[in-house]
């Protein structure tokens, strides 16, 4: 019985169709850097929103673990509706604000406004 024995430059077809392949699955063009960390700018409204947000999402964490011991404690003790009421209020609270924060990205400052001034600087 024969071996099959693949042409010469089959093995060149394969990075090809694997390159063709991630141009289809992915078409924005990829390019190789070593780092993806590039030197921006940043405006005060991002560094307040990374701020607020981790807060934020501290304060969702720290809701969803009073939840999850609640609900292991339900046997020892028993569920009020106002506290639940009120932990739902709670989280809810603290993704609009999450959400409301996000959508100000696009606001322009508000400094003219309160100095009468015609610029921020």
């Amino acid at each position: 019985m024969r071996e099959h024995v693949p042409p010469p430059l089959a093995h060149c077809a394969e990075p090809r169709r694997r390159d063709a392949l991630l141009r289809v699955l992915f078409p924005l063009p990829i390019q190789r850097q070593t780092s993806y960390i590039k030197h921006v700018l940043m405006d005060p409204f991002s560094y307040l929103s990374v701020l607020i947000s981790i807060i934020l999402a501290l304060g969702m964490t720290r809701v969803l673990v009073g939840v999850g011991e609640m609900l292991q404690a339900r046997s020892r003790r028993r569920l009020y509706w106002v506290h639940a009421v009120w932990i739902a209020n709670l989280f809810l609270y603290l993704v609009v604000a999450w959400w409301i924060f996000y959508r100000w990205r696009n606001q322009q400052p508000l400094c003219h406004h309160l100095s009468g001034a015609d610029n921020c600087d």
